[in-house]
């Protein structure tokens, strides 16, 4: 399973944030490549997006199902393509800071299939790039940036993960926390 972490601060309210991520088709619209949602029921929606690989870009339908809304502040979801060979989940976490809101996501995905080593090998780059994209989206959608210095928003090492995540996933919390500690020397 590959996976990436974004931290994001908006300047809007925890209140206010939650109000936003509550309705399923605001996420949906911040995808990179949204071209449409259809909400089945409050929890499960189906998303079409169009993803750019590189050399070429295809529309990818997304089956999309909250496993747990617990308000104001985490949402933990699974995905599924629908056509395509892969599956995932990813979560929400925020806390209110400095007048604003700390926003953690968190994406991971598993390629399956004949062609999965392959096809994973050209997934990496595409989910950091729909990682960036999509964080950066949400937060011009919340309001932009908080104007104040935040304390750290928790890291996947300090965000609970459940026991289906198992010992197999040290590798990929380990690989997600470079990735962040990365992604944050850059945003400096």
């Amino acid at each position: 399973m590959i996976g990436a972490e974004r931290e994001i601060r908006v300047a809007c309210s925890q209140a206010d944030t939650w109000q936003f991520v509550q309705d399923i088709g605001n996420w949906a619209a911040q995808m990179p490549g949204y071209h449409s949602h259809q909400e089945v029921d409050a929890d499960a929606s189906v998303w079409t997006l169009n993803v750019d690989m590189g050399a070429f870009s295809r529309a990818v339908v997304v089956e999309v199902n909250v496993q747990r809304w617990a308000p104001p502040a985490e949402v933990d979801f699974t995905m599924k393509g629908r056509f395509e060979p892969f599956h995932g989940r990813g979560s929400f976490r925020s806390r209110p800071c400095n007048g604003g809101t700390a926003i953690a996501l968190r994406l991971e995905t598993e390629v399956t299939g004949s062609m999965s080593k392959v096809l994973t090998a050209m997934a990496t780059p595409v989910l950091n790039r729909v990682a960036d994209q999509f964080a950066a989206n949400l937060q011009g959608a919340l309001g932009g940036a908080a104007t104040v210095p935040a304390s750290p928003v928790p890291t996947a090492a300090e965000m609970p993960h459940d026991a289906a995540s198992g010992p197999a996933a040290g590798g990929l919390l380990a690989c997600a926390r470079r990735l962040l500690e990365a992604w944050r020397r850059r945003a400096v």
